[in-house]
């Protein structure tokens, strides 16, 4: 599709022009709620896209159809991971549906070889699932290097702790904490230089920016934020070009072919595609949920999110230099996505305050994460600019 052609829900990409920022990428009133919200909290969660009823109903008529619709409602997933392949820009033989993304952090830490004395890197102020996955293999003799000492590491952090007993590289692509973008290429490199996988949360980035999945051993992502999906479901995608060895540390009977109750346990043989990590169904619901919001964001150019994405937080990271904010995001493009942070004491407060004046952002641990996203334009991010001191 061209930038002037339709969403799925009617939405015109670039109204009005081809400025970025300028108009909303997909329509508001495709949404629930925002006739009356400014909502910039996509880092937190997105609104829920009107047409998704019509995904859900889809659902409902398939499960109540016995054998045939479950044949239809398999055939979805099938689709949503070529969908998400294409986003990724890994293969649709990589992605496997689990239930969130922490638990493909916890499988990938489960994974990879290491002997006692080997060590994992990872950011101490990386996200709590990041953190707490790369520390499970401690219980295997396997230390922790922690990359960086504040807020945000940056690939020079990694590179001083990684050496030749580093066996993995556990990394958020983008920081919730402060909007910070890493670099993956410098990240392969740093990985590859002593021979490390490479393992990714790319939540924070993946809808806002172009994400190389092929530069990651495994990627994993929520869905109910920049995916414009909902919970229950997460993308697990492990690179077969990197790691096709990488097997299920359990498995359930949606793991191996064409169980049988009737066959003994030597007959089972483990499936040899990315459902052998799917212990049993994949969550389908979600996925069918999962596909209208991959179809809004695939039908937009990856380069035009981008420059959106960008263009509104170059604005709004300027307004709140001029507020004398605190602010924790690079002004670089290159080195963010769309979370846009500055610290404050009373995180929380700021957020309540905004929020009577129905402008919704997310307010914790220390900082106020404002996330404009496809659905936002210019003049939301005027509003919130113009609000935040009363807030403050």
């Amino acid at each position: 599709m061209g930038d002037g052609d339709a969403t799925p829900d009617g939405g015109a990409k670039n109204p009005g022009g081809t400025t970025p920022g300028s108009g909303p990428l997909i329509a508001r009133d495709a949404f629930v709620g925002l006739d009356r919200l400014t909502h910039l909290a996509a880092g937190g969660e997105t609104p829920m896209l009107k047409s998704h009823m019509a995904a859900i109903e889809r659902f409902m008529a398939d499960k109540s159809d016995g054998m045939a619709g479950r044949g239809r409602l398999l055939d979805t997933a099938t689709r949503v991971r070529e969908k998400a392949a294409r986003l990724t820009a890994m293969e649709p033989g990589d992605v496997s549906f689990l239930i969130n993304a922490s638990d493909g952090m916890i499988l990938a830490a489960s994974a990879f070889n290491a002997n006692p004395g080997d060590n994992v890197v990872v950011a101490p102020a990386d996200f709590p699932s990041v953190v707490l996955a790369a520390a499970g293999p401690r219980s295997r003799g396997i230390d922790i290097r922690w990359a960086g000492s504040g807020a945000a590491a940056t690939s020079e952090d990694y590179a001083a702790v990684v050496d030749s007993r580093t066996r993995a590289i556990f990394v958020s692509h983008v920081s919730h904490l402060t909007g910070a973008r890493q670099d993956l290429e410098a990240l392969r490199a740093i990985a590859d230089s002593v021979g490390a996988r490479l393992i990714v949360d790319v939540s924070h980035a993946l809808g806002p920016v172009p994400v190389d999945g092929s530069l990651c051993d495994i990627l994993v992502c929520c869905c109910y934020k920049w995916l414009l999906a909902v919970h229950g479901c997460g993308l697990f995608c492990v690179n077969q070009r990197r790691w096709p060895e990488l097997s299920p540390p359990g498995l359930g009977w949606h793991s191996v072919e064409e169980p049988d109750a009737r066959l003994p346990l030597d007959g089972h043989r483990v499936k040899s595609g990315p459902d052998r990590f799917e212990t049993g169904n994949p969550p389908l619901l979600a996925i069918h949920v999962l596909e209208n919001g991959l179809d809004h964001l695939l039908a937009i150019p990856p380069e035009t999110r981008f420059a959106h994405c960008a263009a509104l937080g170059h604005r709004l990271r300027d307004g709140m230099i001029d507020l004398g904010l605190d602010v924790t995001t690079p002004a670089e493009a290159e080195f963010r996505a769309a979370n846009i942070c500055f610290a404050v004491d009373d995180a929380e407060g700021v957020e309540a305050r905004l929020r009577e004046r129905d402008i919704v952002v997310w307010g914790s641990e220390g900082r106020v994460r404002i996330s404009p996203y496809l659905y936002n334009d210019a003049g939301d991010v005027d509003r919130c600019l113009a609000v935040l001191p009363e807030a403050l």
